[in-house]
């Protein structure tokens, strides 16, 4: 299905419905090809707006949809663990050994896209821990030293 090419007018209603969508886990792009729904450039311009505007119904829309995204994301990280412990189908055993490298492939190809994601949008929780410390956790010391060597030293 294609978007809608329509002008739509910010509402209540239909933003309820894209942060409903969003928290079951799909896409603005999959929620803005629903019918009715607007252009996922739209929904853009409305964010980019609420993050803009404190006090304004564009700001409460901002927040929920940052809200919706990280619970989008919790529900990606269950995708993860379900995915990585499917069994392969009967019908792609039953087609030989390319058929399952090839099932294997592109599960591995999902979860690994899947972990990458997490780890971007949800860095605090799923991303590397990355800690920067000089010696026994101190803090880290820079130091500049001047060496005079002389010239005739051989």
């Amino acid at each position: 299905m294609q978007y809608e090419e329509h002008m739509t007018v910010f509402s209540k209603d239909l933003t309820e419905k894209i942060i409903d969508g969003m928290i079951l886990g799909l896409s603005i792009n999959k929620i803005c090809k629903q019918e009715g729904m607007p252009h996922p450039k739209a929904v853009m311009k409305w964010l980019a707006q609420g993050r803009q505007e404190e006090g304004t119904e564009y700001a409460d829309f901002a927040v929920q949809y940052s809200l919706a995204q990280e619970l989008r994301q919790e529900l990606q990280a269950d995708e993860i663990n379900e995915r990585a412990s499917e069994t392969v189908p009967k019908k792609v055993l039953s087609q030989g050994t390319a058929s399952i490298h090839a099932w294997s492939n592109r599960q591995k190809l999902i979860v690994d896209t899947l972990k990458w994601t997490a780890s971007r949008l949800l860095s605090k929780r799923y991303g590397d821990k990355i800690q920067h410390t000089g010696e026994d956790g101190g803090p880290i010391v820079t130091r500049i030293e001047s060496v005079i060597v002389d010239e005739k030293d051989p």
